[in-house]
C-alpha cells in the first residue's frame, strides 16, 4: 500500500519519532481551528435553544398566564446561572482536565442564556402583569446595571494580549455575579433552595485549585520519547564489560604478564 511521503520506500521517510507535532496529536491547535470554532457555535446555540425550550416548557405545563411567565423567569435564570458556575470553575477545571472547553466560552454561553431570561423577565412585566410594568427608579438602575454587568462579562470573556485592564474589568464583574448569587440563595425565602450556596462556594475553590502535574506540549513530549532510546543505549553502553584479552586480566592492572 502506498502511502505517500510516509511510507518506508521513500526517499524521505519519517521515522515515528520524527513525525510532526500535528501527526502525533491530531487534537493540536493548527489542526482544531474549524473545529473549535463549530463547537463554540454549537455550544453557544444550545445555550440559546435551551433556555428558549425551558420557556415554551414552563407555558407549556402552566399555560400562557402570569404564573407560567413566572416559571419560566426562574428556571431560565437558574439555567444561565448553571453556565456561570461552569465558567467560574473553568480556570481551575483546565488545570486538570485538558480537554475543558474555557471559561470564555462558558461565559459567553452565560450571557447568552441570560439574554433568554431577560426576555422571559419581559414578558412576564409586559404581556401578562395584571397591573401593567410599573417600575421606580431604583428598580429601573437595578435592571440597568445588571443588564451592563452581563453584557460587560461577554464583552470581556474572551482575553487580548496585553490588554490587562479589560481582562480586571472581566474579573471584577464575575466576582461580583458571584458575590450578588452567594446573597441571594443564602438568604432565599425557599429553603431548599438555599442548598445552591454550596455548587457556589465549590466554583469558588475549583477555580483556584493548583495545577496537579505540568502538562507538556506535543514537541516536549517528542522531545522526550527521542531521548530515552539514547538514555537507554548510553546506559547499557557503560554496563558492557571490558574485553578479554589473553594475559591481559583487570586484576593485573600492570599489564600483560610475560611467560618463562
Amino acid at each position: 500500500m502506498d502511502l505517500g511521503p510516509y511510507s518506508s520506500t521513500s526517499s524521505n521517510a519519517i521515522t515515528p519519532n520524527k513525525l510532526p507535532v500535528s501527526l502525533h496529536l491530531p487534537y493540536t491547535c493548527p489542526n482544531l481551528s474549524a473545529d473549535s470554532s463549530s463547537f463554540r457555535r454549537k455550544r453557544l446555540a444550545f445555550a440559546a435553544i435551551a433556555n428558549c425550550a425551558i420557556i415554551v416548557a414552563s407555558f407549556a405545563t402552566l399555560g400562557l398566564n402570569e404564573p407560567g411567565a413566572g416559571a419560566a423567569t426562574r428556571f431560565t435564570a437558574r439555567f444561565a446561572i448553571a453556565f456561570f458556575l461552569i465558567g467560574f470553575a473553568a480556570p481551575g477545571l483546565r488545570k486538570w482536565l485538558a480537554g475543558f472547553p474555557d471559561a470564555a466560552l462558558w461565559m459567553q454561553a452565560f450571557v447568552i442564556a441570560q439574554f433568554v431570561h431577560f426576555a422571559a423577565v419581559i414578558l412576564l412585566h409586559t404581556a401578562f402583569a395584571q397591573h401593567g410594568l410599573h417600575l421606580g427608579i431604583g428598580e429601573t438602575a437595578i435592571v440597568l446595571a445588571g443588564f451592563t454587568a452581563v453584557a460587560g462579562i461577554g464583552l470581556t470573556a474572551s482575553p487580548l494580549p496585553g490588554r490587562r485592564f479589560r481582562s480586571a474589568i472581566h474579573i471584577f464583574l464575575i466576582y461580583v455575579i458571584l458575590l450578588i448569587l452567594a446573597a441571594d440563595y443564602s438568604q432565599h425565602p425557599i429553603k431548599p433552595l438555599r442548598w445552591m450556596l454550596l455548587p457556589i462556594i465549590l466554583a469558588l475553590l475549583l477555580r483556584h485549585f493548583p495545577r496537579r502535574t505540568p502538562i507538556q506540549n506535543g514537541g516536549e513530549q517528542i522531545q522526550e520519547s527521542s531521548r530515552e532510546p539514547r538514555a537507554a543505549n548510553l546506559l547499557a553502553s557503560k554496563r558492557r564489560p571490558f574485553p578479554f584479552v589473553p594475559g591481559n586480566t583487570p586484576s593485573s592492572p600492570q599489564g600483560p604478564t610475560r611467560s618463562s
